[in-house]
């Protein structure tokens, strides 16, 4: 067999990786290997130990590897500024089919292997990535960067080859190739599997590799010193814009248009479908002309398209170009002058939009109703769990606290238990999956030193949940819910499994009002969009009414409007307890059995469930008209002893084994002993070895005493 062209499986792994980086990968530049879903990432100091990890994890998950060698232990994947080096160029192209429909793409792989061996240099290597194809040029040796000027040259250069690569594909009609030739970019390994379309895995096979061809920097970088390059540039002086990468329209004006204009927000969402061109350039043209309609200026219009083309990730960069943005204002103006703003074919001029159908008709043929037959078969189970007993895919979950009760800390243990895949409080089991924390009352310093207190207190190494939490602190720049939507819209359905939003309070439209029940219900039938978009869970961090909370039934805690209780599906309140320190966790639920109420108690910087104290009692509010007359005229009652594991053990239990609900039943006729605590105490007492269990047989119940059951029952000897 030609040794260039190599079959898929054996060493393949390797043999790329190997290829590429050589002996440069090493302490200081080590390699990355990324996997998804679970989004972990591991750096290797050899390609050998890389390419064990990989065959070790490619049945389950799809597998990356980093094109730049990495420098230091960054979070995450990293970012250019992390890579230490790269070992060639690359052009990643996506191949048109049902993972990429209604996208001008090449039509086929062998389309796609014909475009990248006409580059002015033959690839080196050539992969076929299950749903499109990778290509590699080997450079003639490993670019260690020396320096900053290294990684900037560097990082030009990989975007420009990738660019003369989108040139060539352009020419031939295949104008949706994307310039992905950013030094942080990850690749599929090959012989792993390509899991992107759910239900149809496909091999990733390395179809050529020829180690012997490589090239020089500098030849390389002659063909492409003409390419434009994609940063920021103004439009010509006819134009008379800026276009900035980080540009977005006035938050006024977006959030106005996106609330009265369901098709500019599917514009920028890019999900606009009745139009004949639904690329993302059909997206931006319909946006252009509605922003017309609605009075909108041009600099406005292009702030708006790379706003939207930022938020999709969809080519950002083709939103910098002048003659892009002017190509497309002028034709927005002209299909303004002729259409209405929610009646405008926003493809352009594509004919009359047909008119809806009469409602009655409608109705009959395709109600939005279902029968519960029909109901029954496509819901035949209840979503799936998120945090067990008390949140769902899709639910919002509200948990409110007293202010400076310590909501957040609880929330952080919350957010890391599901980032890590571990049992809240230690009692609800979590699925594990990726989690982000909005948060707009603390500043980036101050979370990220909590975040890694609270994991260690718990037992969590960081590196179990540090790629899978994410953080977006708000202080200072805060946005109100409907003008984060269109942003929070725009992540990738099932990137994350909670979304926690920390102070909810604080995301309310400027001139709204909590109180309002039509306010209040408004703002969480957004979210409930959201969640569906985005298949995540929402939690939300609120504070309770003034005063004693212990008198109120558990949807009455919350601030504000009683649509709040009402919206969500778990209302999820902490109110206090008469002992010093501690609270009552107790939760209204949707579509989980009732729960019972815990005690937790704080130990900085940790909540934790404490079973030995009585949940039912709350701290009381004393009437006002009483504090004096107490003060007076009573004198202080003594307290009761308190109950410990000691006493009650001294009380109830003896060398003579008793059954469990007798010693319960026992303990019931003490006013001061709930069951709830006579339980507790049983446990713990058991657990520092204060009594024993007995058994006389697996079906035999359980009995408790002092001392140690004996290996053999002397009582039945002869």
């Amino acid at each position: 067999m030609d040794a260039r062209a190599r079959v898929h499986g054996g060493r393949v792994t390797g043999d790329l990786l190997e290829a590429i980086f050589g002996d440069a990968v090493g302490p200081g530049a080590r390699l990355s290997i990324f996997a998804l879903p679970s989004r972990t990432t591991r750096r290797f100091e050899s390609v050998a130990e890389a390419a064990r990890h990989v065959r070790a994890r490619h049945d389950d998950e799809d597998v990356y590897f980093g094109l730049g060698l990495v420098a230091g232990d960054p979070l995450g994947r990293g970012t250019a500024n992390d890579v230490a080096g790269i070992g060639c160029l690359w052009a990643d192209l996506d191949i048109a089919g049902f993972a990429h429909e209604g996208k001008a793409l090449p039509p086929t792989l062998d389309d796609a292997i014909a475009l990248v061996r006409s580059m002015p240099m033959a690839p080196s290597a050539v992969v076929d990535s299950g749903h499109g194809l990778h290509a590699y040029w080997l450079l003639s040796e490993f670019w260690r960067f020396d320096d900053e000027r290294d990684r900037q040259r560097a990082a030009a250069l990989a975007r420009g080859w990738h660019g003369l690569v989108c040139a060539s594909a352009a020419a031939k009609g295949w104008t949706a190739v994307e310039n992905l030739g950013d030094l942080a970019r990850v690749l599929r390994v090959p012989s792993t599997v390509n899991r992107k379309v759910v239900g149809a895995p496909t091999a990733v096979r390395l179809l050529e590799l020829d180690p012997s061809r490589r090239y020089h920097i500098d030849d390389l970088e002659s063909f492409i010193a003409a390419t434009p390059t994609c940063m920021p540039q103004a439009c010509s002086h006819a134009c008379g814009l800026m276009l900035r990468p980080e540009a977005s329209p006035p938050a006024e004006k977006l959030a106005a248009a996106l609330t009265e204009s369901p098709r500019f927000a599917a514009a920028f969402r890019g999900t606009l479908d009745d139009i004949a061109d639904v690329s993302r350039s059909g997206q931006d043209l319909s946006l252009a002309t509605i922003a017309a309609l609605r009075g909108w200026s041009d600099q406005e219009i292009a702030d708006a398209i790379v706003s939207a083309r930022r938020a999709s990730g969809d080519n950002p960069a083709k939103a910098l170009r002048g003659d892009y943005i002017a190509r497309t204002l002028a034709l927005a103006r002209a299909a303004a002058m002729e259409r209405a703003a929610d009646d405008v074919d926003l493809s352009g001029f594509v004919g009359t939009t047909p008119r809806e159908p009469d409602l009655a008709a409608r109705l009959c043929t395709s109600p939005p109703w279902r029968s519960v037959r029909q109901l029954m078969s496509d819901h035949p189970e209840l979503r799936p769990s998120v945090i067990h007993g008390l949140l769902r895919a899709g639910e919002t979950m509200n948990i409110i606290a007293p202010s400076k009760t310590g909501k957040s800390w609880l929330v952080n243990n919350l957010a890391i238990c599901v980032a890590a895949g571990r049992d809240w409080l230690d009692r609800y089991a979590t699925e594990q999956g990726r989690v982000l924390i909005i948060d707009n009352e603390l500043h980036g310093e101050t979370s990220a030193n909590r975040i890694p207190k609270v994991a260690k207190t718990m037992g969590i190494p960081l590196g179990d949940f540090a790629d899978t939490l994410d953080v977006w602190n708000l202080r200072g720049g805060l946005t109100d819910l409907f003008t984060l939507t269109p942003v929070l819209e725009a992540i990738e359905a099932g990137r994350y499994r909670v979304i926690v939003l920390d102070a909810w309070y604080r995301f309310m439209p400027e001139g709204k009002d909590e109180n309002d029940n039509g306010t209040m219900a408004n703002l969480y039938n957004r979210l409930d969009k959201v969640a569906a978009t985005l298949g995540c869970s929402f939690v939300l961090i609120h504070h309770s009414t003034k005063g004693n909370q212990s008198g109120k039934s558990v949807t009455d805690v919350g601030a504000g409007a009683g649509a709040q209780s009402r919206a969500t599906d778990t209302h999820l309140v902490l109110r206090e307890h008469e002992e010093s320190g501690c609270v009552v966790l107790d939760a209204a639920v949707r579509s989980w059995p009732p729960i019972e109420p815990v005690i937790l108690r704080w130990n900085f910087p940790l909540w934790s469930i404490d079973d030995s104290l009585d949940p039912t009692n709350l701290k009381r509010a004393t009437p006002r008209r009483d504090r004096t007359a107490k003060r007076i005229e009573q004198p202080a009652m003594p307290k009761p002893d308190p109950w410990t594991p000691e006493r009650f053990v001294t009380r109830f239990i003896s060398e003579r084994p008793r059954l469990r609900d007798e010693i319960l039943l026992d303990a019931a006729s003490e006013p001061s002993l709930s069951q709830a605590t006579a339980k507790g105490l049983l446990r713990i007492a058991e657990e520092r070895k204060r009594i024993f269990r007995w058994s006389d047989g697996p079906h035999a119940p359980t009995r408790f005493a002092t001392v140690e059951q004996p290996l053999i029952d002397v009582g039945v000897r002869p």
